[in-house]
């Protein structure tokens, strides 16, 4: 019978070590699962630091104070952020995810949260994994959690307060769920590096704000090649300035003002304005032949002997036997002071000249009859005047009408 009491005794001594053993199992359990989850979570959240922070001008573009832009663990995965392996979700098939909100302008805030899955119930295990994260970990705690009335699942807590985010802008996953404040520069947001690429809604981002240099450190002076146009009030060069566009005189052009040259000669050419059109012209640097055909009329050029030309009538002429040369254009026989002639449309470069021939004269008169001719816009008026200044109506002139170079 003692035996048997005795049997009873160890048997009833084991089973309460067994029920110790069972707890301290499971705590051990836990241990090693909130450690796989803090590990998880601690690659996520520098990887995803390190992604805002590269990324942080394309996100400020998007995000606002109210509406987040998520990141997916499979984005990080394909850039090269964290491992391959790296699971989208954790022990308790939540998953991760990073929202970035802009607040401020330029100034991100980006948080790691698990959503959906089974909510830790388990207070003490959402406080032990965030611990285990560092300072970045923390959670979404139950209402008055451990006793605490401050704790509310509209508000992310750091582990031992280390931080709080409000989560009103936030996808909210509820009590339960993991969560983390990722810690980067906000000045890579806007930066003062000038982008390359075009960054939408930043301007900014692609407009140099001081003068650009092109001689490095050393002295060397580099290149800019493959641009298309280029816009400049004042273009000062040290050596050479090359046009590219090859030029005929008289041929069409695109561009008032552009200039081109002709390879063979040297010859530079001007777009300018004609009756027909933009046009090629010489700027005055043609090599010119007296007396060869030429265009456009009223171009310049010089002789191999240094003489300058002008292209009249489709010839090269000497340019000094234009000078002071009077071409006849019209001739009028008009009666009467106050006679109107039209006058000529010369041209460029030249002007008119109206003489006046009289046609008769008194030559009994004590004083000279004056005869002369008076611009007025588009007309000369003749005046035909006795000695004492009264005009005479019936007396008759003839009008000779000249263009001259000036």
């Amino acid at each position: 019978m003692d035996s048997v009491i005795g049997y009873i005794g160890a048997l009833a001594l084991s089973l309460l070590s067994f029920g110790s053993f069972v707890v301290w199992e499971k705590q051990a359990m836990n241990a090693v699962q909130n450690a796989v989850i803090a590990s998880q979570e601690h690659v996520l959240v520098h990887g995803g630091e390190q992604y805002v922070t590269d990324n942080a001008a394309s996100l400020a573009a998007t995000a606002t104070a109210t509406s987040p832009v998520t990141v997916t663990v499979a984005q990080l995965i394909s850039q090269g952020y964290v491992p391959a392996g790296t699971s989208p979700t954790n022990a308790f098939g939540q998953s991760w995810s990073i929202q970035v909100t802009q607040p401020a302008a330029n100034q991100l805030q980006a948080v790691l949260l698990s959503s959906g899955g089974r909510a830790i119930t388990d207070p003490k295990q959402l406080v032990s994994v965030a611990a285990e994260v560092g300072a970045e970990g923390g959670f979404v705690p139950w209402p008055g959690q451990l006793g605490d009335a401050t704790m509310s699942p509209a508000i992310a807590r750091g582990a031992f307060g280390a931080w709080q985010v409000s989560l009103a802008n936030y996808a909210n996953p509820g009590s339960g769920h993991f969560a983390a404040l990722l810690s980067f520069s906000n000045a890579n947001t806007n930066n003062n590096f000038l982008y390359r690429v075009a960054v939408p809604g930043h301007p900014e981002l692609n407009a140099m704000q001081t003068d650009l240099g092109m001689t490095d450190q050393g002295g060397t002076a580099h290149n800019i090649a493959g641009a298309n146009n280029v816009g400049a009030s004042t273009v000062t060069a040290s050596q050479n300035v090359q046009p590219g566009q090859t030029a005929a005189a008289g041929a069409p052009c695109g561009t008032l003002g552009a200039i081109s040259s002709v390879p063979s000669t040297g010859a530079l050419y001007s777009c300018v304005q004609t009756p027909s059109g933009l046009e090629w012209q010489a700027d005055g640097t043609q090599v010119a032949t007296n007396g060869a055909a030429c265009s456009p009329n009223g171009a310049l050029g010089v002789t191999t002997a240094g003489v300058q030309e002008v292209c009249t009538n489709g010839v090269w002429a000497p340019l000094d036997s234009r000078l002071g040369a009077y071409s006849l254009v019209a001739m009028y026989y008009v009666q009467g002071d106050g006679s109107p002639v039209p006058a000529p449309n010369c041209g460029g470069g030249m002007g008119s000249h109206a003489v006046v021939v009289p046609a008769e004269w008194d030559s009994t008169a004590a004083l000279s009859w004056q005869f002369a001719a008076t611009a007025s816009g588009p007309s000369y008026v003749i005046n035909m005047k006795d000695g004492n200044g009264v005009p005479l109506p019936s007396a008759w002139a003839a009008v000779q009408i000249y263009c001259q170079w000036e």
